[in-house]
């Protein structure tokens, strides 16, 4: 299997214009839908996930992929889901986020370059630093069974072409940190682990951008709050009308406390963390989700209905007896996004999340930021911008495979060094930007940058 680069697929940097219409849902429906098929689909099974009375009133719908080693050469995961207040909306969803997860771990040895960042540059090629990619701290390095090595200017890794999406400028990236099959593929020293934080799906380049850099937008306000214990704005959904509606139909019946963290002073863009806490009984008593949107009526409704579909998930582990209790040795069972949805789905640790919705602050729908986001790309611009006035890059890359692009689909890996990501493992969790102790003080909510051993050290509750 081979594919096109990037650059030949006629999408170079962020292009002039408002570009393209976000994608009707019968178009996105005539793309999708064939990916699913249980004799030869990228997703073989789709199914409406159990509701109960406690549960938001929306869909939630769930995905198996397909056996992805015996065609891209790599194991994708296996479990994804959708969740939206329309069930065809949800089933989209549910499938393009099995075909993002898949397309990632194709690995295309015919773009991977290896070399160090000092041959690259000494050949005059533009290639991100090492300096720019701090994930750890001296501290996790220094420890003898930390897995990974640190990233320096003569470390020989492999590395994929991405581009600078200020500038334009075609720019080798770590190809470890673009696709999830990145450290299974990696020989010789390794100096990361893969996750999914900036990868999407889309119809068009332009929406798959828009989603990527959303994400990291969230995921950076979310592990700022987590890692500095940080208590956050609440909003008041009654201060919006149409805010007031979705919590009156969808969220209030189910009886269950729910919180919206204001998360947007971080990036500049309406971000919310949405904080579930069941105070009846012990079945999963915290849930957790977030999302970040042009606006804040949209981040509210996809944070909440995220929560809810991680409590649907914990509740079902919880059935299953797949809990990891709380004295659980992080270090030694916290390793993937399900172990951290297995610890906090039993009673036991959610005392340890009080932090995220304590505050007694208050602001209303209409003070949260307001970006335009009539098309993806003027909303992907105006992040953009606001990522840059925090002398923030952003890089594109490719990871759609093959048979994802001719299907009409394309998987971008939106990735922001100098933004905090969301760890998977404990062991290795990405203390190490510079931003994620500066940020705090200069938005004024700690006197100075937190040490390794003042940071929260408790797994993070995310899915």
């Amino acid at each position: 299997m081979t594919a096109p680069s990037l650059a030949s697929r006629d999408w170079a940097g962020l292009p002039a214009g408002d570009g393209p219409p976000w994608t009707p849902a019968e178009r996105s429906e005539r793309l999708l839908r064939p990916l699913n098929s249980g004799v030869v689909g990228i997703t073989t099974r789709l199914y409406r996930q159990m509701h109960d009375v406690d549960d938001v009133f929306a869909f939630a719908v769930g995905a198996r992929a397909c056996q992805s080693e015996y065609l891209v050469g790599e194991p994708c995961a296996q479990a994804s889901g959708g969740g939206s207040l329309d069930e065809r909306s949800a089933t989209l969803s549910a499938i393009a986020e099995t075909a993002e997860r898949y397309s990632a771990v194709y690995w295309p040895a015919e773009h991977v370059a290896r070399s160090s960042w000092a041959d690259l540059t000494a050949r005059g090629e533009a290639a991100i630093a090492p300096e720019q990619v701090r994930l750890f701290t001296d501290t996790q390095y220094a420890d003898p069974r930390f897995p990974f090595v640190r990233f320096t200017r003569d470390t020989e890794i492999s590395w994929v072409q991405g581009i600078d999406l200020r500038s334009g400028t075609p720019t080798w990236l770590p190809a470890a940190l673009v696709f999830l099959s990145g450290p299974h593929r990696e020989t010789g020293q390794k100096i990361a682990n893969s996750t999914s934080n900036g990868l999407a799906a889309g119809c068009t380049w332009d929406e798959a951008l828009c989603s990527g850099l959303l994400e990291l937008v969230e995921r950076d306000g979310f592990s700022t709050v987590w890692h500095n214990r940080l208590s956050m704005p609440l909003i008041d959904p009654d201060s919006d009308p149409g805010t007031k509606a979705f919590f009156d139909r969808h969220v209030r019946p189910s009886g269950l406390d729910v919180s919206l963290v204001d998360l947007s002073s971080f990036c500049g863009v309406p971000s919310v963390l949405t904080v579930v806490r069941n105070r009846v009984n012990e079945i999963a008593p915290l849930a957790v989700g977030g999302a970040a949107a042009g606006t804040a009526q949209r981040a509210i409704v996809k944070s909440v209905i995220e929560a809810f579909q991680t409590r649907v998930w914990m509740r079902a582990e919880q059935r299953e007896g797949n809990l990891l209790p709380p004295d659980t040795d992080f270090a030694e069972q916290v390793h993937k996004f399900d172990d951290h949805v297995r610890l906090y789905a039993g009673p036991g640790l959610e005392h340890e999340t009080g932090f995220l919705d304590a505050s007694a602050e208050r602001l209303a729908v209409a003070e949260l930021p307001r970006l335009p986001d009539d098309r993806p790309r003027p909303l992907a611009r105006a992040v953009l911008d606001r990522l840059g006035e925090q002398d923030v890059a952003v890089y594109l890359a490719d990871a759609t495979s093959p048979d994802i692009y001719d299907a009409g689909l394309v998987v971008a890996r939106v990735f922001a060094p100098a933004l905090v990501p969301l760890d998977s493992s404990y062991h290795a969790r990405f203390i190490g930007p510079e931003r994620l102790r500066r940020r705090p003080v200069e938005l004024g909510l700690l006197e100075r940058p937190l040490r390794d051993d003042e940071l929260n050290p408790f797994p993070h509750p995310y899915p």
